[in-house]
């Protein structure tokens, strides 16, 4: 058996003491190997989340989205114009119409990668590589946001009634966010589950 101090319950063998210390090595390895593993997902979705906040730093800045809703529907946009005389107004207008679909489109973006992470140990055990499969599906469903936003938007103007006031946002469904951006900076799919699927794979595949 193992030789240990009978009075403190330390382990006193050798040959004891160096399987213990072989196995915490083992442990602190496969720990780094998740930090790692989490690291190569998050990177991706950090980048698409900058490239997103370039895209609305310009719809804030710029007029864009008026410019976006004029092309799509130049009629019902004249009207809009027509009733706010006022081109500040309408342009941050068009901004509010516009980044309620960016901000929601990122939303659903991150709902989607969430299915993703929960399905993507399967990739492991049919032999393809997480990491790339993880990308396959991500990266499409990215570049669609722009463009769906855009039209969501161009769909919002259409449907919308106007009235003295414009837009009247609630009755279209556009919530006023104060802070709309905000899980642009903090939302991260990739949580402490996703290191418990990590090591769940690994102990099945170390089995057979």
């Amino acid at each position: 058996g193992i030789v240990d101090d009978e009075e403190t319950g330390e382990i006193t063998d050798n040959a004891a003491l160096r399987q213990l210390n072989h196995a915490q090595r083992v442990a602190e390895g496969v720990d780094l190997e998740i930090h790692r593993n989490t690291w190569r997902y998050t990177r991706l979705i950090e980048r698409q989340r900058r490239d997103l906040l370039v895209h609305r730093d310009k719809v804030l800045r710029t007029a864009y989205a008026a410019e976006q809703l004029e092309k799509a529907h130049p009629e019902k946009f004249g009207e809009l114009k027509e009733k706010l005389d006022d081109q500040d107004k309408l342009e941050q207008m068009c901004r509010e119409v516009l980044l309620f679909h960016v901000d929601q489109l990122w939303s659903d973006h991150l709902a989607f990668l969430t299915d993703v992470r929960e399905s993507i140990h399967l990739r492991a055990l049919a032999r393809e590589t997480p990491l790339d499969e993880f990308h396959r599906a991500a990266i499409p469903e990215f570049h669609k946001i722009i463009a769906e936003a855009d039209s969501r938007a161009a769909k919002t103007l259409e449907e919308a009634e106007l009235t003295d006031e414009g837009i009247d946002l609630g009755e279209a469904g556009v919530r006023r966010a104060n802070t709309t951006w905000t899980y642009l900076v903090h939302d991260n799919p990739f949580d402490s589950d996703f290191e418990q699927t990590i090591k769940k794979v690994r102990s099945m595949i170390k089995r057979k």
